[in-house]
C-alpha cells in the first residue's frame, strides 16, 4: 500500500512531489485514536477508513513542539543530543494544522496554564454594622 498522508489536500507522500516528510501512523490506543480521528477533517466513506493500519498523517499538521526530532542523553556527566533516524511524536501530540482548509479545522494547541506567582490576597470580613460604618465614613466624606 502506499504510504501517503490522509489529510484532505495534502499532497505529502504521493508521486510528483519531492518534498520529503515524515509520516506517522495512527496510534494504537483506543482513545488516541478516537482523538486523531475528531481532529482529522476527512469522512470515512467508500475505501477509507480510519481502522486501516496503512492510514498515514505527515508532520505537517503537527505543531513543531509535538515532533522529536533530537534525543538528550546524559553520558559521564555531560549531556549530548543526537538526531533521531526516524524523528517520533510526543504521547499528547495530535494533529492540529490544516493548511489549505478553512481555519475552524485547525484547532490551536491549548495553552498551559501557569501557576500564580503570589497568592490572592484576603478581603476583610466585616462581621458588625459599626465596623461596616467605620469604612464607609471615611469615604462620604
Amino acid at each position: 500500500m502506499p504510504k501517503t498522508c490522509c489529510v484532505p489536500g495534502c499532497r505529502s507522500g504521493y508521486r510528483g512531489t519531492s518534498e520529503k516528510v515524515s509520516l506517522f501512523c495512527l496510534p494504537s490506543d483506543a482513545d488516541k485514536r478516537e482523538q486523531w480521528k475528531r481532529a482529522i477533517p476527512r469522512q470515512e466513506a467508500g475505501s477509507f477508513s480510519f481502522d486501516s493500519q496503512h492510514v498515514r498523517v505527515c508532520e505537517k499538521h503537527f505543531d513543531t513542539a509535538d515532533v522529536v526530532w533530537n534525543d538528550t542523553f546524559l553520558v559521564k556527566g555531560d549531556v549530548v543530543s543526537l538526531r533521531r533516524e526516524k524523528p517520533k511524536l510526543r504521547p499528547d501530540a495530535v494533529p492540529r494544522r490544516f493548511d489549505g482548509l478553512p481555519a475552524y479545522l485547525s484547532k490551536p494547541k491549548p495553552r498551559s496554564r501557569s501557576t500564580r506567582v503570589q497568592p490572592a490576597t484576603k478581603r476583610r470580613h466585616l462581621s458588625s454594622p459599626d465596623a461596616i460604618a467605620e469604612e464607609i465614613l471615611p469615604l462620604l466624606c
